[in-house]
């Protein structure tokens, strides 16, 4: 072996030997390092595991806290529907919170008993045999001053998402009776220790599901409504699936929606309007309010508005809206001032709820709702939201929940006695109204009781004179009509007793000619060319029509024939006094003015429509014509309720009130067999009882159905703009009031 080669095998023996430490000690490190890292690893397991069982458990704190909203609800309105109709009310005399009563200040503790939601274990799925560990949740509830709920901004300081109308509760006259409050606190412990808290705020509102607090209601048309009309108000259309369009509107700037009355204003420039403001003097003016993104400190820009909304049941495949060119629905901003006092209107709607919602734009034909260059104005510019999923159950509805528009006369329905409700499950016609009604047939002779010489009061020597002969459709009620008055009985809803009521026509024209024995007591007889409605009163002693009877105790009348209203000259009519009309069979046609009492004129202060004077005609399968004939008819004021048939208003009239119908048609409709032409574009202008809960409770609404919250008269809900969750840290505690951490600003 060479000696280099020798020398360098020993170099090599050398390094490998003073090497092995070294080796050694990588291992040693390496074998650190990979531990560190497991433990790191095993630690960020363990953090995440905390972190999804937080995760979890805070969910769970945010449902049980959600559960008590909808348990909170749910007491509201049992505590709602435990007073007296007419007089429901969160408010009065509440016990809701303890100890420390509820009121406008501040959030107070509900008083409730198992506000528990308990422990469960899941039967089936990934999780199965896993549990849920419930929790708890605390209420506490906070009322509402009219002026917090009409204007926030100067009440208390803060932005709510939008004023809001209000009923006043009798015993707390500047308090809301149908709106509060609710805030939910939920806690979820794990069985890991966990423990998480979530709270929910939200305003619950009771509203009235009836369709007498609505506008413009229609059921099966496609459309359903047409033609060239402005609608002041909202227009709720029940549909059937293949619907396409549902809604027809046309007829250019005079044409369209609007959320207030001002073109019935003198000084509004739309063809609607009226030289001497005689329909908007009748009405009541309501609450003004602060609209969305609007600021109203000071009072300003606050604005009446009718609450105006478009409800469509519909489809999602078909447009179910068609806008005419040049015609808007909605308003871009308020209005111009108007009526007395003087206040100005809302612009935009409050909603749009079609079918099952749209992206938007929402327009350009189907599938989405509206056509192409549609022109609508909605508070937020939000037109994608879905009709409700959970409606009211009517209007007018069986228990199977389907609509029904030919037999709805016959539905299930709630009437209320004032003490509780009473359910007519088979037919509100049949069951209820026409055991009660005063029955006017065809052959009916005329009654003049109250007379002491009965020729003076319309009736013939022979006493021949039938009901039928002087307003049936052959001659209807005119200018020539005699003046008559025909005594009847009904049974009263509240005390069940037979009540002696009467209908008359022009008495003051029987006084001014015969005198207090055929005219009765002076200082009664109402204006000139006047229908009234009167009820006698043993305690006064006055008799029938120089009682006029209020909307809370309607005349109940079922006429048997058709009959009609009509004026030659263009007269108008006045009525005064209340009544539930029913025409079965026959149809109704009104070709004269018709309007609300008004003695003293302008602003007709205790004689307005529809809270002192109301007129309320059904039709029983046979139409509702209204200036159909005649024009220049100027306004018609009623309720009006066809049940398998169809509204026709042609032209130049003003309708104030409710409409409800299988199909309504407008001038130039297509639809209901044609609409004719001429004259100006009719308008109509919803004028519902503000306070709801005067809505009579002879007029029929939805069926009460046991446990569901949308069943009945009233819908008791959060008011969706107004939840909001509660954002905590850990040393936050709630505020008193809906500010800062709980605020909507």
């Amino acid at each position: 072996m060479s000696p280099l080669l020798v020398s360098l095998l020993r170099r090599l023996l050398r390094s490998s030997s003073n090497e092995r430490g070294s080796i050694l000690l990588i291992a040693i490190v390496s074998v650190a390092v990979v531990s560190l890292l497991g433990l790191a690893v095993y630690d960020l397991a363990l953090i995440e595991s905390n972190f999804s069982a937080a995760s979890v458990i805070d969910y769970r704190a945010y449902e049980i806290a959600q559960a008590g909203i909808e348990r909170g609800t749910r007491e509201l309105r049992n505590l709602y529907l435990s007073h007296p109709p007419g007089q429901e009310t969160f408010v009065a005399g509440s016990t809701t919170c303890a100890p420390t009563p509820c009121d406008t200040t501040q959030f107070h503790p509900a008083s409730l008993t198992n506000a528990t939601v308990g422990a469960q274990t899941i039967a089936a799925g990934p999780f199965a045999g896993a549990v849920d560990p419930g929790g708890t949740y605390t209420l506490e509830v906070k009322y509402l001053t009219i002026a917090e709920a009409n204007n926030p901004i100067d009440a208390v300081g803060l932005t709510y998402p939008t004023g809001l109308q209000c009923f006043p509760d009798t015993v707390h006259p500047t308090w809301c009776a149908n709106l509060a409050f609710l805030r939910s606190t939920g806690t979820a412990t794990d069985g890991g220790g966990h423990t998480r808290t979530r709270t929910i705020q939200t305003l619950v509102r009771a509203s009235s599901t009836s369709p007498w607090a609505g506008g413009i209601i229609a059921g099966s048309g496609a459309p359903a409504v047409s033609g060239e009309v402005l609608i002041g108000g909202s227009v709720h259309i029940l549909g059937v699936p293949l619907a396409n369009p549902a809604l027809d509107i046309r007829g250019g700037s005079n044409a369209g929606m609007v959320n207030n009355w001002y073109p019935l204003s003198s000084t509004s420039g739309y063809s609607q309007s009226e030289a001497a403001n005689d329909t908007l003097s009748r009405l009541t003016p309501k609450q003004r309010i602060c609209p969305p993104s609007t600021s109203c400190a000071g009072g300003a820009n606050l604005v009446e508005s009718l609450g105006a909304e478009i409800k469509i049941f519909g489809n999602a495949v078909s447009q179910m809206v068609n806008v005419g060119g040049g015609t808007s629905l909605g308003q871009s901003g308020s209005t111009a001032l108007y009526g007395s006092p003087a206040r100005i209107g809302k612009g935009p709607l409050d909603g749009v709820y079609i079918a099952g919602g749209c992206a938007l734009p929402c327009t350009g034909g189907a599938p989405q709702p509206f056509n192409g260059g549609a022109s609508v104005f909605v508070d937020r510019g939000n037109l994608t939201k879905p009709y409700p999923n959970n409606p009211p159950l009517g209007p007018l509805v069986n228990r199977a929940g389907s609509w029904y528009m030919a037999a709805s006369f016959n539905d299930d329905a709630t009437i209320s006695d004032n003490v509780a409700g009473t359910d007519y499950p088979a037919g509100y016609f049949n069951n209820w109204f026409l055991p009660r009604a005063a029955v006017i047939a065809n052959g009916t002779l005329l009654n003049p009781a109250n007379c002491v010489t009965p020729i003076n009061c319309g009736q013939n020597s022979g006493g021949a004179v039938t009901l039928s002969s002087l307003i049936g459709t052959a001659n209807k009620l005119t200018d020539s009509t005699p003046p008559f008055r025909h005594q009847v009985t009904f049974k009263d809803r509240v005390t069940g007793f037979v009540r002696t009521a009467e209908i008359c026509w022009r008495r003051d024209l029987i006084f001014s000619t015969f005198g207090a024995g055929d005219g009765g007591v002076a200082g009664s007889q109402p204006l000139p060319f006047t229908l009234e409605f009167g009820i006698d009163d043993p305690v006064s002693g006055k008799k029938g029509c120089e009682n006029p009877n209020a909307p809370s105790n309607p005349l109940l009348a079922l006429i048997q024939f058709g009959w009609g209203i009509d004026s030659p000259s263009a007269s108008t009519y006045n009525y005064r006094g209340a009544a539930l009309v029913v025409t079965s069979p026959g149809g109704v046609q009104i070709d004269a003015g018709l309007q609300s009492h008004c003695a003293a004129g302008p602003p007709c202060t205790g004689e307005k429509f529809p809270e002192n004077h109301l007129l309320a005609i059904m039709a029983l399968q046979s139409n509702i014509d209204l200036a159909t004939i005649r024009a220049g008819v100027p306004r018609i004021m009623g309720y009006f309720f066809v049940s398998g048939a169809n509204i026709t208003v042609k032209q130049d009239v003003v309708i104030a009130g409710m409409l409800r119908a299988d199909n309504i048609c407008f001038r130039n409709s297509g639809g209901c067999g044609g609409v004719g032409g001429g004259g100006k574009i009719p308008g109509f202008f919803q004028a519902s009882f503000f306070d709801q809960r005067k809505i009579p409770n002879e007029l029929p609404a939805s069926y009460e159905v046991p446990g569901q919250l949308s069943g009945g008269r009233w819908q008791v809900t959060p008011v969706p703009q107004f939840w909001i969750e509660c954002r905590r840290g850990p040393s936050d505690t709630l505020p008193p009031t809906p500010s800062g951490i709980c605020g909507y600003q």
